[in-house]
């Protein structure tokens, strides 16, 4: 069986069983491959928009005698993916912005899958508040930590209305609030946390030597208050 990595073991751990999964950003096709291998799933579509992962994918698939199990196609984002092809969608190792842009072109076709796994690489939050005001529910998070950098998956499905907006302050943190992971009391999530406290600690030392009156120095205030707030409340 196939060693997936730790945040694609994360991705996968969200997952139940299925008929067919789509994985969006496919790059060598691991995931696709574990899934199938562990029987998680029976068939898959690796979708990537280069051909230069597609490639690779398709060594790998032909290297686990999986050609009759997964198809590749080129496709940006879900472009190519027709209406109630596929039960579950997993979209990995993009940025915030970028899968707001998959989720614009594709909101037909996504709304209608069982099973959304997302791993954003960045804009956590911008991500979290175009989802919620789009009619998504994030049902369950995860959290790994992967060669020393922190990683989040989330569970998401369409609901329709969604009452629960963010609050407005919120979706410009530049650290990733998570109350889901906080009341899990999380241990990568409270690591996390105190990584990016400490961070932002240190920015704001060095700016209150080179450029005293940076108004940047209010927002990070702010924000090491937020978190200080979060571990008191989820984590003493």
């Amino acid at each position: 069986m196939i060693n997936l990595s730790k945040r694609l073991s994360m991705v996968a751990s969200l997952l139940e069983r299925g008929n067919v999964i789509c994985d969006v950003g496919c790059d060598h096709a691991y995931l696709p491959i574990y899934l199938i291998d562990s029987g998680v799933f029976d068939k898959a579509l690796a979708l990537d928009i280069n051909e230069g992962p597609l490639d690779k994918a398709r060594d790998n698939i032909i290297k686990y005698n999986m050609e009759s199990e997964i198809e590749t196609r080129l496709s940006d984002g879900v472009r190519n993916l027709r209406t109630k092809e596929t039960d579950a969608l997993t979209i990995c190792g993009m940025g915030g912005n970028v899968m707001i842009h998959i989720f614009e072109e594709g909101r037909d076709i996504i709304r209608d899958i069982n099973q959304v796994i997302i791993q954003p690489q960045s804009e956590y939050m911008k991500l979290y508040d175009f989802l919620i005001r789009n009619g998504y529910s994030i049902d369950d998070e995860v959290a790994t930590i992967d060669l020393d950098k922190f990683y989040f998956a989330w569970k998401i499905r369409y609901i329709g209305r969604n009452p629960q907006l963010l609050n407005a302050k919120l979706i410009n943190l530049g650290f990733y609030y998570s109350e889901v992971l906080s009341e899990k009391r999380d241990e990568i999530y409270r690591k996390y946390l105190v990584s990016y406290y400490n961070s932002i600690e240190k920015a704001i030392e060095t700016m209150k030597v080179n450029s005293p009156h940076n108004k940047r120095i209010n927002i990070l205030i702010k924000e090491m208050e937020t978190i200080d707030k979060m571990l008191n409340q989820y984590y003493n």
